[in-house]
């Protein structure tokens, strides 16, 4: 009989060291509508491949569409969760449960003076959270993660966020130039705002959180930076060290091979060229390339509880324009909506 050798947990047994199973034995064990996590095998490629077969059809997408224009001042980016929507069953055959927040509940009566205590209200209506789901939300402005991480880290209180974008999002509303509500989130959601706000709680600790491609930094989040120690994964050095080397560097700092994250990409990450119509564009900005091997790779932990796209915006550009960034934005959608086993992880060392 094949022997495998392996370390998994079956329910709530834990089994610690190395056991070995035979062959029968483990396919009986996948056969059972049990919880089995893989944690380190040393499997013939032909049997793990049929472990992710086996495992698949268990994960659910919940889609969050989230038409919040408020946080800024260009009202085209309350159209962009519909159309990315429509591009979705494109790139997956999963189950997709799509939830609308109404536009009108968003933007209707949102002030600056009621902004932070409606993002929180709004958020309860949020799906897939409860039920451990890979959730996607669909911007809308930046200002989405207002809603989308508390809620998040509720569940998941030692959460950690990759802010993938042009800007730091990190101004408060007395030093923000703009006022706009979308260059605000990571204050309000971290531990930085004031500690007295209850609108939103738990914060989220700041040591929990990198950036990747930031590049247009007001003087007052320069400094927040610098006091807190924020990494930021630039686009000069994803060039220079690699994307992948980035990413291994980010999982050891943010322990994402066994913490839950969440990951907030905001296209102006991108270069102006790869995705034009968007709102605040900014010279020098990452690859697609870089922006899809950061979530393929994160993935495959596992660990990737929830995610956002943000700040597209249809009105802005030419229909060339338009369909450059819909392209792009493809790209990362494919990776993010690609199919992965919701319980068994195989890491890329495995031995065959």
């Amino acid at each position: 009989m094949k022997r495998l050798v392996g370390m998994i947990s079956v329910g709530r047994l834990k089994l610690t060291s190395c056991y070995l199973l035979g062959q029968s034995r483990f396919q009986q064990l996948l056969s059972r509508n049990t919880h089995v996590t893989a944690k380190r095998l040393l499997l013939p490629r032909a049997v793990y491949g049929d472990i992710y077969q086996k495992l698949q059809p268990a994960r659910k997408l919940t889609v969050n569409l989230l038409p919040l224009w408020k946080g800024q001042s260009k009202q085209g980016v309350r159209y962009a969760p519909a159309v990315i929507l429509s591009k979705i069953k494109e790139f997956t055959e999963e189950d997709v449960d799509a939830n609308f927040i109404a536009d009108s509940t968003l933007n209707s009566k949102i002030t600056p003076d009621n902004f932070t205590d409606t993002m929180a209200e709004v958020s309860k209506d949020l799906k897939g959270v409860e039920e451990g789901e890979l959730v996607l939300n669909l911007g809308g402005d930046h200002a989405i993660p207002m809603m989308t991480i508390p809620i998040m880290l509720e569940k998941y209180p030692d959460l950690r966020v990759i802010w993938i974008d042009a800007h730091a999002d990190i101004n408060s509303p007395d030093t923000s130039p703009s006022g706009n509500f979308h260059g605000m989130p990571v204050y309000w959601i971290s531990e930085i705002s004031d500690p007295q706000d209850e609108s939103q709680s738990p914060k989220l600790s700041i040591k929990n959180l990198v950036y990747v491609g930031v590049r247009d930094v007001d003087t007052e989040e320069k400094r927040l930076i610098e006091d807190h120690n924020i990494r930021n994964y630039t686009a000069q050095e994803l060039r220079e060290r690699g994307v992948a080397e980035v990413i291994r560097d980010m999982v050891a700092r943010l322990q994402l091979d066994t913490k839950p994250f969440h990951i907030s990409f905001d296209i102006d990450a991108l270069d102006p060229c790869l995705a034009p119509s968007t709102g605040t564009k900014v010279d020098d900005g990452i690859s697609v390339e870089d922006v899809s091997a950061i979530f393929r790779e994160l993935k495959k932990t596992g660990n990737l509880v929830s995610c956002d796209i943000v700040e597209f915006n249809p009105l802005i550009g030419t229909e060339t324009d338009v369909e450059t960034t819909i392209q792009s934005m493809g790209q990362v959608l494919r990776e993010i909506l690609g199919s992965q086993p919701k319980y068994c992880r195989v890491p890329n060392d495995t031995q065959l």
